[in-house]
């Protein structure tokens, strides 16, 4: 197993992580790394995908420039182009170089935090949709919540409004196995669960590779991204703690690159092209943000979401504030997180003091001392479980999406994020960082040092296995 585990091109820290797993526990190292460790797609579904996002963009990438030319010329806000400045630009280079979607303005957003609000605005919007319905969840379950959508769904298709909807087969197993599936599917949504967890069928891929986005996109011309699943608050149990979330309901030039996404993902799992004009109907300026759409997973051949945090991090003069429920910073980050505080940047980290995943947590909690002797500053939400995913940098641009700071969003997951560039969507999405400092505590280097021995040795034996999490 040593030799097999050397001679397969890995990150060296991912390397040294299964051969300790393996040299510890042979018999379970050598199951875990044939489910884990094989390429993240396989080759069958690498193929797919290259042919997928040629496809698509064919469709809607080079549809979606050819528009903007069209709507410039007649003076609409699609093909506006944005000025960015000096600290903006390597962000916005090296988003673009990612995804090949450039900076759009003219689009407009509203940050929308409780879940019960936001399942209000979806299901109003579905209901005024016209044309079509396009969702996409890492987590769909028939609660209350769901089954608002469900029937939202089922009285727009009997209007005549396509409905189009995939869920992560694991994510939402439980959805897909219940009768709720296939009574939308009678109804006549099209509804798929997508990268099935199948030992057999998928022996040359990882199975737990997920689809983590949460989109929805309502006639082309309104789209929702963020943290957001379908599902109430504590996710099945009032014993859990609160999820914290924050997503964002987009109009404007925006939505065609949001329609872009769950499309690549339709055309993938269906092997179906959707070329309806309706799809991308006339782009309209409504509003002042500009802003750019950052999809992200293993069928890309560079760590996207990885380069563009490390980008954003390196752009920083001021100040720096990150949110995220799941924090387990591989060695780059942590070198831009130190090296921002080291030019006097405010650096501020916010977690949840309780997680769902202990595992997760003190694998994160490992390197707090590292960051904290270099000056990051450290606050835990006691409010519930954080579960917003957010960057802000300086007063120049926002990120706001699905990832996480792990190196499961850097490496296997597919995510979507969005860049907000200018000072007044920025602050905006500032002020919902402030409220979750407002009800967290900040970790001190002197109190931190103070914990258990046990605990230490804790967070350490974790941290081994966090190029694996």
């Amino acid at each position: 197993m040593a030799v097999v585990i050397l001679r397969k091109r890995m990150l060296p820290g991912v390397m040294m992580s299964w051969l300790v797993v393996v040299l510890l526990l042979p018999e379970l190292g050598l199951i875990l790394y044939l489910i884990l460790a094989v390429d993240h797609l396989g080759w069958r579904r690498k193929q797919e995908h290259k042919y997928v996002l040629d496809l698509a963009s064919a469709q809607s990438q080079v549809g979606i420039h050819s528009k903007m030319q069209k709507d410039k010329e007649a003076g609409g806000g699609g093909g506006e182009v944005y000025k960015v400045n000096p600290e903006q630009k390597a962000m916005m280079l090296q988003a673009r170089s990612m995804s090949g979607n450039p900076i759009v303005t003219g689009s407009d957003v509203r940050f929308i935090s409780q879940t019960k609000r936001y399942i209000e605005l979806l299901v109003e919007d579905i209901d005024r949709a016209k044309d079509h319905v396009h969702l996409l969840y890492y987590i769909f379950v028939d609660d209350d919540n769901g089954r608002a959508i469900i029937n939202a769904l089922i009285r727009a298709r009997q209007r005549g409004v396509s409905c189009r909807m995939l869920v992560d087969a694991a994510g939402s197993r439980r959805f897909v196995r219940s009768a709720a599936f296939s009574e939308l599917t009678k109804n006549g949504i099209d509804v798929h669960a997508v990268l099935p967890v199948n030992l057999i069928r998928h022996k040359l891929s990882r199975i737990d590779m997920r689809n983590h986005r949460k989109i929805a996109v309502i006639d082309g011309e309104a789209a929702y991204v963020g943290s957001h699943n379908i599902v109430e608050e504590h996710y099945g149990s009032e014993k859990n703690p609160k999820w914290v979330d924050l997503s964002g309901r987009f109009e404007g030039p925006v939505v065609w690159q949001l329609q872009r996404v769950f499309l690549d993902d339709w055309v993938y799992k269906t092997q179906r092209q959707l070329d309806n004009a309706s799809l991308f109907p006339e782009v309209k300026k409504v509003g002042r943000i500009s802003s750019q759409v950052v999809p992200t997973g293993p069928n890309y051949e560079a760590e996207t979401f990885r380069r563009v945090l490390i980008a954003a991090l390196n752009s920083a003069q001021k100040r720096i504030v990150l949110t995220t429920p799941y924090f387990v910073p591989d060695e780059p980050t942590l070198l831009a997180l130190s090296m921002a505080a080291d030019r006097n940047v405010d650096v501020r980290v916010v977690v949840p003091k309780e997680n769902n995943h202990p595992l997760v947590k003190a694998a994160g909690e490992y390197y707090y001392e590292y960051l904290l002797t270099s000056g990051v500053k450290i606050f835990e939400f006691e409010g519930g479980l954080l579960h917003s995913k957010t960057v802000t940098v300086d007063d120049a641009f926002g990120l706001l999406g699905s990832a996480n700071i792990d190196m499961r969003s850097f490496h296997l997951n597919f995510e979507v994020n969005v860049l907000l560039y200018g000072e007044e969507v920025t602050r905006r999405l500032r002020d919902e960082q402030k409220s979750y400092m407002t009800y967290s505590t900040m970790v001190h280097l002197d109190h931190w040092n103070d914990r258990s021995a046990w605990k230490q040795l804790g967070e350490a034996v974790c941290a081994l296995a966090s190029p694996l999490l």
